[in-house]
């Protein structure tokens, strides 16, 4: 993988095209969920709201599509599961929201952001999230994620636009 510097502008017709690749594109690759808490902190202070809880849904949602709701919280990933639930609600999502909660009232107290401590919890409590994994599953529909994903941005549009360099990676 390599990084490759790319200019994105952003604007009402990027908008209107609902081109979401290049609307994450401007976001995407500044925010570092390795690294822990504070420095994701760091990086999404330099986001509008809507990117950061945006980039934050994307994770949720392709995680646990990948792995459910164990992979999300046991990878870096978890980190964002605060945005995450935010985003649920401000995209008007009320059962993915309502899943998310489940899955974060299974810990039985308050959800470390630290990777290795979320890890830890769901290891030793047997945390089993499969019933909220099925009921996530049944609700992810491309086309419809896509829809309101694109209904989101255009309800703020001013933050989501862009213009200048950004690094993106690449792969070879």
């Amino acid at each position: 993988m390599r990084q490759e510097s790319k200019h994105i502008k952003i604007d009402e017709s990027t908008i209107a095209a609902g081109d979401i690749g290049t609307i994450f594109d401007a976001f995407w690759y500044s925010v570092d969920i390795y690294q822990g808490p504070e420095i994701y902190e760091q990086c999404t202070a330099k986001l509008t709201r809507g990117q950061r809880l945006l980039c934050a849904f994307q994770w949720y949602m392709s995680e646990t599509s990948n792995g459910g709701h164990e992979q999300f919280f046991s990878n870096p990933t978890g980190v964002v599961y605060p945005d995450a639930l935010e985003a649920c609600r401000e995209m008007d999502l009320p059962e993915h929201a309502a899943i998310l909660r489940a899955a974060l009232d299974r810990f039985g107290v308050d959800v470390p952001r630290d990777e290795i401590a979320r890890g830890d919890l769901i290891e030793e409590n047997e945390i089993d999230f499969h019933d909220l994994d099925q009921r996530l599953f049944k609700l992810i529909e491309p086309e419809a994620l896509k829809n309101d994903v694109l209904r989101f941005i255009r309800s703020r549009p001013i933050g989501f636009y862009f213009d200048g360099v950004v690094e993106v990676s690449k792969f070879d």
